[in-house]
This record gives structure tokens, sequence and C-alpha cells, in this order.
């Protein structure tokens, strides 16, 4: 992630017991003694409006050129958190969940 020179507001590593083996994979060679080295599974950027731009594109295309598996974009503005997803070297948008005013909802 560092030699992309960007580091998001979080970063899993996804760790699954051995029951739950078959629906996930675990890379234990990402996990060493001193910590937990590699790409992460997930990277989570919150979007302050100063750098949602920069999140969306630049960053999304370094986690995606790195592997990561899942980004999201959570925009505490648009009270929204958008899902993309690894496709073959690019993140894909997957989904967008949002949180609708009330106004909206009807009575």
């Amino acid at each position: 992630m560092r030699a992309a020179n960007v580091s998001p507001s979080l970063a899993v590593w996804i760790f699954i017991s051995l029951k739950r083996i078959s629906l996930f994979q675990c890379d234990q060679r990402k996990i060493k003694e001193n910590g937990v080295y590699g790409t992460p599974d997930l990277a989570v950027e919150v979007l302050p409006p100063s750098t949602a731009k920069r999140d969306r594109g630049y960053k999304k295309d370094a986690y995606a050129k790195c592997g990561v598996r899942e980004y999201r974009l959570v925009s505490p503005t648009e009270k929204s958190v958008e899902v993309y997803l690894q496709n073959g070297g690019s993140l894909d948008l997957h989904e967008v969940y949002s949180i609708f005013p009330k106004a909206l909802w009807g009575k």
C-alpha cells in the first residue's frame, strides 16, 4: 500500500476461523510475529469534501492496482456508503447504500 503513496482511513485484513474457511480464504503469509503485512482485503475512506475527488479517482485506482479486494467510500455529508469490488485489476462500483431523509419516506 505504501508503494502507491496512499493510505486509507481504515484498512482491514480478514482473518477467518477454520469453521468458515470454506467461505473465505485467508492468506497466512500476511501474518508475521510483529504485524500484518501486504495489501488489505478491505480499504475504507471517510470522505470529507476536500478529498472526495482524490479518494474516488487516484486512491481508488491505486488500491485496485495493489489488489485491494473491496473498497468502501463513506460519505457523512451524503449519508451514503459506496461499495467497490475488485474486478481484474479495477475496482468496480457494486452497490450504494444511503439513508434518505424522513421527508422522502412518505407518511
